[in-house]
């Protein structure tokens, strides 16, 4: 059975991905080739872009663009591209992969991730070029690089199909392990210590990042201090009776 929170994680940004269609319209973007399915058949890729947007003076030729609902803190960390490259948690990783695949399928070098904030409904765009490089942790790598990257992992995959041998597993991460629907099969996560849980950890590690970020502020405000208590209490609520499962 599909996982619930998982599930209700995807119908919202479903919910949130078309206000944001509203939003663009409304600051005069122009929407083209809503949800178009695009695909690479020597690496049997498919795919559906979000669309593209047109707005005379900023891009006059359509660009790709991906919309992501996030929660506060990760709206409020997620500036520049490098900030997803090199994010500590692999499904934020895979919004550039994910981008830059479709530009490289849709021959177009410039794509556009939507971020909007799932409460105050704030929304930022970041450009991704093919063409730019993007350093982290001392490594560059371009647009097209990260795009290849794609298609690579496309090619294991399929040639493990072919063969009908499954790829060799990571080593038990439970950032990816833990929410992983194949846990239950994997011998990665059947052989780990810690067994799985149903605990949220996307939300809890925003909540703990948060909470970090506000005790380490030499002189917090009031407000900080009210927040920390908010941060606090949405811990316990996340916590309590997870074992109950």
């Amino acid at each position: 059975a599909p996982d619930v929170t998982l599930s209700c994680i995807f119908d919202e940004g479903n919910t949130q991905e078309s206000t944001m269609f509203s939003d663009a319209t409304a600051m005069g973007w122009r929407v083209v080739e809503a949800w178009k399915s695009t695909e690479d058949k020597e690496h049997n890729i498919v795919g559906h872009i979000d669309g593209k947007l047109v707005k005379p003076g900023v891009f006059d030729d359509a660009i790709v663009f991906d919309c992501k609902s996030t929660s506060p803190y990760s709206y409020n960390t997620l500036r520049e591209p490098e900030d997803f490259i090199s994010h500590k948690r692999h499904y934020i990783r895979s919004y550039p992969t994910q981008l830059l695949t479709y530009c490289l399928l849709e021959n177009e070098k410039d794509g556009l991730l939507i971020l909007k904030n799932k409460v105050t409904g704030m929304i930022r765009p970041i450009v991704f070029n093919m063409d730019a490089t993007f350093t982290t942790n001392g490594t560059s790598q371009t647009g097209w690089d990260i795009a290849e990257e794609g298609l690579k992992k496309a090619e294991r995959i399929n040639t493990a199909i072919k063969n009908d041998d499954a790829p060799r597993s990571i080593p038990y991460d439970e950032g990816i392990c833990g929410e992983c629907s194949f846990n239950h099969i994997c011998p990665t996560a059947l052989g780990s210590k810690d067994e799985p849980t149903i605990l949220n950890w996307r939300e809890m590690e925003d909540l703990l990042d948060e909470r970090a970020e506000l005790i380490a502020k030499t002189s917090p405000h009031t407000d900080d201090f009210k927040k920390l208590d908010e941060v606090n209490k949405n811990i316990k609520r996340l916590t309590e009776g997870y074992h109950d499962w």
